[in-house]
Protein backbone atom coordinates (compact mmCIF):
# COMPACT_ATOMS: atom_id res chain seq x y z
CA UNK A 1 0.00 0.00 0.00
CA UNK A 2 2.76 2.62 0.55
CA UNK A 3 4.56 1.65 -2.35
CA UNK A 4 0.95 2.46 -4.08
CA UNK A 5 0.82 5.58 -2.39
CA UNK A 6 4.62 6.75 -3.19
CA UNK A 7 3.81 6.06 -6.98
CA UNK A 8 0.97 8.19 -6.89
CA UNK A 9 2.89 10.81 -5.57
CA UNK A 10 5.25 11.02 -7.81
CA UNK A 11 2.94 10.57 -10.69
CA UNK A 12 1.11 13.40 -9.47
CA UNK A 13 4.42 15.53 -9.12
CA UNK A 14 5.65 14.76 -12.48
CA UNK A 15 2.04 15.51 -14.53
CA UNK A 16 1.89 18.85 -12.37
CA UNK A 17 5.74 19.63 -13.95
CA UNK A 18 4.26 19.13 -17.14
CA UNK A 19 1.54 21.91 -16.81
CA UNK A 20 1.82 24.91 -18.84
CA UNK A 21 1.79 28.33 -16.48
CA UNK A 22 -0.56 30.74 -18.57
CA UNK A 23 0.52 34.32 -18.59
CA UNK A 24 0.72 37.09 -21.17
CA UNK A 25 4.15 36.36 -23.21
CA UNK A 26 4.41 39.91 -24.95
CA UNK A 27 7.02 42.50 -23.56
CA UNK A 28 4.79 45.16 -24.69
CA UNK A 29 1.59 44.40 -22.63
CA UNK A 30 0.77 45.54 -19.40
CA UNK A 31 0.70 42.08 -17.75
CA UNK A 32 3.77 40.68 -19.26
CA UNK A 33 5.06 37.41 -17.60
CA UNK A 34 8.65 36.33 -18.49
CA UNK A 35 7.52 33.18 -16.38
CA UNK A 36 4.60 32.35 -18.31
CA UNK A 37 5.11 28.82 -20.62
CA UNK A 38 2.04 29.72 -22.65
CA UNK A 39 0.78 33.21 -23.53
CA UNK A 40 -2.94 34.28 -23.24
CA UNK A 41 -4.21 37.22 -22.23
CA UNK A 42 -2.44 40.26 -23.12
CA UNK A 43 -3.73 43.55 -21.92
CA UNK A 44 -2.07 46.32 -23.57
CA UNK A 45 -1.69 49.88 -23.13
CA UNK A 46 -3.49 52.87 -24.19
CA UNK A 47 -2.46 56.01 -26.17
CA UNK A 48 -3.97 58.99 -24.54
CA UNK A 49 -4.20 62.55 -25.92
CA UNK A 50 -4.03 64.99 -23.38
CA UNK A 51 -5.83 68.00 -24.99
CA UNK A 52 -5.97 71.84 -23.52
CA UNK A 53 -7.29 74.55 -25.41
CA UNK A 54 -5.51 77.36 -24.13
CA UNK A 55 -2.72 80.35 -25.54
CA UNK A 56 -4.00 81.78 -28.63
CA UNK A 57 -3.22 84.92 -29.99
CA UNK A 58 -4.13 87.88 -27.60
CA UNK A 59 -5.83 86.09 -25.13
CA UNK A 60 -4.25 83.75 -22.07
CA UNK A 61 -7.32 82.25 -20.98
CA UNK A 62 -9.11 79.00 -22.66
CA UNK A 63 -11.86 78.63 -25.04
CA UNK A 64 -14.89 78.66 -23.30
CA UNK A 65 -18.43 78.13 -24.85
CA UNK A 66 -20.75 81.03 -24.27
CA UNK A 67 -17.67 83.49 -23.65
CA UNK A 68 -18.43 87.19 -25.84
CA UNK A 69 -15.45 87.31 -28.79
CA UNK A 70 -15.07 89.68 -31.37
CA UNK A 71 -14.26 88.96 -34.91
CA UNK A 72 -12.64 90.54 -37.85
CA UNK A 73 -14.85 93.65 -37.76
CA UNK A 74 -15.22 94.17 -34.31
CA UNK A 75 -18.86 92.38 -34.19
CA UNK A 76 -19.69 90.55 -31.25
CA UNK A 77 -20.26 86.78 -30.98
CA UNK A 78 -20.06 83.77 -29.10
CA UNK A 79 -19.98 79.66 -29.62
CA UNK A 80 -22.82 77.98 -28.18
CA UNK A 81 -21.36 74.51 -29.28
CA UNK A 82 -18.73 72.57 -30.89
CA UNK A 83 -17.58 68.93 -31.95
CA UNK A 84 -15.17 67.76 -34.09
CA UNK A 85 -14.32 64.30 -34.85
CA UNK A 86 -10.69 62.99 -34.90
CA UNK A 87 -9.50 59.84 -36.45
CA UNK A 88 -7.19 58.07 -37.97
CA UNK A 89 -4.29 58.27 -35.83
CA UNK A 90 -0.45 57.23 -36.84
CA UNK A 91 2.69 57.77 -34.88
CA UNK A 92 5.42 58.06 -36.92
CA UNK A 93 9.18 56.97 -36.79
CA UNK A 94 11.94 58.52 -38.28
CA UNK A 95 12.63 56.28 -40.80
CA UNK A 96 8.82 57.30 -41.80
CA UNK A 97 6.98 53.38 -40.85
CA UNK A 98 3.60 53.78 -39.27
CA UNK A 99 2.37 52.58 -36.32
CA UNK A 100 -1.28 52.22 -35.48
CA UNK A 101 -3.67 51.45 -32.59
CA UNK A 102 -4.81 47.71 -32.33
CA UNK A 103 -8.56 48.63 -31.76
CA UNK A 104 -10.74 47.62 -34.57
CA UNK A 105 -14.96 47.50 -35.09
CA UNK A 106 -16.90 45.84 -36.96
CA UNK A 107 -19.98 48.33 -38.92
CA UNK A 108 -22.51 48.00 -41.45
CA UNK A 109 -22.30 50.60 -44.13
CA UNK A 110 -24.94 52.61 -45.17
CA UNK A 111 -25.84 49.88 -48.50
CA UNK A 112 -25.67 46.87 -45.90
CA UNK A 113 -21.80 46.05 -46.67
CA UNK A 114 -20.05 44.30 -43.55
CA UNK A 115 -16.63 45.85 -42.67
CA UNK A 116 -14.16 46.32 -39.74
CA UNK A 117 -12.43 49.99 -39.40
CA UNK A 118 -9.07 50.83 -37.42
CA UNK A 119 -11.31 51.93 -33.67
CA UNK A 120 -9.88 55.28 -32.98
CA UNK A 121 -12.32 58.13 -33.30
CA UNK A 122 -12.87 60.23 -30.90
CA UNK A 123 -15.00 63.57 -30.93
CA UNK A 124 -13.07 67.07 -29.89
CA UNK A 125 -15.27 69.13 -27.58
CA UNK A 126 -13.91 71.85 -25.86
CA UNK A 127 -14.90 70.58 -21.65
CA UNK A 128 -13.51 67.11 -22.54
CA UNK A 129 -9.32 67.32 -22.08
CA UNK A 130 -8.30 63.63 -21.80
CA UNK A 131 -8.93 61.21 -24.77
CA UNK A 132 -8.21 57.36 -24.95
CA UNK A 133 -7.32 57.13 -28.76
CA UNK A 134 -6.70 53.14 -28.09
CA UNK A 135 -4.78 50.00 -27.15
CA UNK A 136 -0.71 49.80 -29.18
CA UNK A 137 1.60 46.91 -28.73
CA UNK A 138 4.67 49.58 -29.78
CA UNK A 139 7.54 50.80 -28.28
CA UNK A 140 10.60 53.21 -29.77
CA UNK A 141 11.15 56.61 -30.79
CA UNK A 142 9.26 58.79 -32.73
CA UNK A 143 9.36 62.01 -34.51
CA UNK A 144 5.85 62.85 -35.68
CA UNK A 145 1.85 62.52 -34.96
CA UNK A 146 -0.49 62.08 -37.73
CA UNK A 147 -4.30 62.18 -37.49
CA UNK A 148 -7.44 63.36 -39.18
CA UNK A 149 -10.07 66.15 -38.93
CA UNK A 150 -13.52 64.40 -39.69
CA UNK A 151 -14.00 61.08 -41.33
CA UNK A 152 -12.17 59.59 -44.15
CA UNK A 153 -14.30 57.97 -46.62
CA UNK A 154 -15.31 54.76 -45.77
CA UNK A 155 -16.12 55.79 -42.15
CA UNK A 156 -18.28 58.54 -43.26
CA UNK A 157 -20.17 55.71 -44.64
CA UNK A 158 -21.35 53.93 -41.38
CA UNK A 159 -24.90 53.00 -40.83
CA UNK A 160 -24.55 54.58 -36.91
CA UNK A 161 -27.25 51.76 -35.87
CA UNK A 162 -24.73 49.38 -36.08
CA UNK A 163 -22.66 51.15 -33.04
CA UNK A 164 -23.26 51.01 -29.63
CA UNK A 165 -24.72 54.46 -28.40
CA UNK A 166 -21.61 55.01 -26.69
CA UNK A 167 -19.46 55.04 -29.56
CA UNK A 168 -18.48 58.06 -31.47
CA UNK A 169 -19.98 57.12 -34.88
CA UNK A 170 -23.37 56.48 -32.83
CA UNK A 171 -26.15 59.06 -33.59
CA UNK A 172 -26.47 59.43 -30.05
CA UNK A 173 -23.81 61.79 -30.43
CA UNK A 174 -25.33 64.47 -32.16
CA UNK A 175 -22.74 64.27 -35.38
CA UNK A 176 -25.22 62.76 -37.80
CA UNK A 177 -28.27 64.24 -39.98
CA UNK A 178 -30.32 63.43 -42.45
CA UNK A 179 -28.24 60.31 -42.98
CA UNK A 180 -24.73 62.26 -43.37
CA UNK A 181 -22.09 62.95 -40.59
CA UNK A 182 -20.64 66.12 -39.92
CA UNK A 183 -17.03 66.54 -39.59
CA UNK A 184 -17.10 69.73 -37.48
CA UNK A 185 -20.05 71.93 -36.48
CA UNK A 186 -19.25 74.80 -34.64
CA UNK A 187 -22.83 76.67 -33.16
CA UNK A 188 -22.67 80.49 -33.37
CA UNK A 189 -24.95 83.19 -32.09
CA UNK A 190 -23.32 86.09 -34.57
CA UNK A 191 -25.68 88.46 -32.65
CA UNK A 192 -25.72 88.85 -28.91
CA UNK A 193 -28.72 90.52 -28.49
CA UNK A 194 -30.71 87.50 -29.90
CA UNK A 195 -29.41 84.86 -27.94
CA UNK A 196 -31.91 82.27 -29.32
CA UNK A 197 -30.71 82.81 -33.17
CA UNK A 198 -28.19 80.13 -33.27
CA UNK A 199 -26.55 79.18 -36.62
CA UNK A 200 -24.91 75.99 -37.19
CA UNK A 201 -22.01 75.90 -39.42
CA UNK A 202 -21.48 71.75 -40.56
CA UNK A 203 -18.36 70.99 -42.78
CA UNK A 204 -19.21 68.20 -44.11
CA UNK A 205 -16.62 66.89 -46.99
CA UNK A 206 -13.74 68.01 -45.82
CA UNK A 207 -11.36 65.94 -43.74
CA UNK A 208 -7.85 67.95 -43.46
CA UNK A 209 -4.54 66.04 -42.34
CA UNK A 210 -2.56 67.03 -39.47
CA UNK A 211 1.11 66.42 -38.51
CA UNK A 212 3.29 67.53 -35.64
CA UNK A 213 6.69 67.04 -35.33
CA UNK A 214 7.29 65.38 -31.81
CA UNK A 215 9.87 63.53 -30.70
CA UNK A 216 9.19 61.47 -28.22
CA UNK A 217 9.06 57.66 -26.82
CA UNK A 218 6.74 55.15 -25.86
CA UNK A 219 7.82 52.70 -23.63
CA UNK A 220 7.22 49.00 -23.18
CA UNK A 221 4.13 48.34 -21.36
CA UNK A 222 3.27 51.81 -20.19
CA UNK A 223 0.45 54.13 -21.62
CA UNK A 224 1.57 57.27 -23.66
CA UNK A 225 0.42 60.59 -23.28
CA UNK A 226 0.95 63.27 -26.12
CA UNK A 227 -0.09 66.81 -24.95
CA UNK A 228 -1.38 68.95 -27.66
CA UNK A 229 -3.07 71.97 -27.58
CA UNK A 230 -6.18 73.23 -29.54
CA UNK A 231 -6.38 76.24 -30.35
CA UNK A 232 -10.37 76.85 -31.16
CA UNK A 233 -10.77 80.53 -31.09
CA UNK A 234 -8.41 80.34 -34.55
CA UNK A 235 -11.40 78.70 -36.36
CA UNK A 236 -13.19 81.60 -36.26
CA UNK A 237 -10.38 84.71 -36.96
CA UNK A 238 -10.66 85.72 -40.20
CA UNK A 239 -14.75 85.62 -39.95
CA UNK A 240 -16.76 88.55 -41.07
CA UNK A 241 -20.47 87.48 -39.41
CA UNK A 242 -21.73 90.77 -40.55
CA UNK A 243 -20.34 90.59 -44.34
CA UNK A 244 -19.43 86.93 -44.95
CA UNK A 245 -22.03 85.00 -46.33
CA UNK A 246 -22.70 81.00 -45.12
CA UNK A 247 -20.31 79.39 -47.35
CA UNK A 248 -17.86 82.39 -47.15
CA UNK A 249 -17.72 81.59 -43.48
CA UNK A 250 -17.87 77.60 -43.71
CA UNK A 251 -14.71 78.20 -46.83
CA UNK A 252 -12.99 80.27 -43.69
CA UNK A 253 -13.36 77.83 -41.32
CA UNK A 254 -11.80 75.12 -43.40
CA UNK A 255 -8.67 77.07 -44.61
CA UNK A 256 -8.34 77.86 -40.61
CA UNK A 257 -8.76 74.38 -39.20
CA UNK A 258 -5.36 72.98 -39.95
CA UNK A 259 -3.21 74.90 -37.77
CA UNK A 260 -4.96 74.80 -34.52
CA UNK A 261 -2.95 72.22 -33.04
CA UNK A 262 0.11 72.43 -31.34
CA UNK A 263 2.84 70.31 -29.81
CA UNK A 264 2.88 71.49 -25.61
CA UNK A 265 6.06 70.17 -24.85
Amino acid sequence: MKKVLFLLSILLIIASCGEDIEGCLDPEATNFDPSADATCCCEYPQLIFRISYDNYVGDSAAFALNRVYSDVDGTPYYVNDLGMYLSDFELVRANNSVETVLDTIEVTLQDGTLTTLQDDFIILRNNVFRYAIGTTNISGDFSKIRFKIGLNQIASQVNPESVETTHPLSADKNLYENGTYINNQIAIIADTSAIDMITNYNIIDNTISVELNHNFTVNSGFDTEIKINADLKKLLDTVDFQNDDYDAIISKIITNTSDIFTIVE
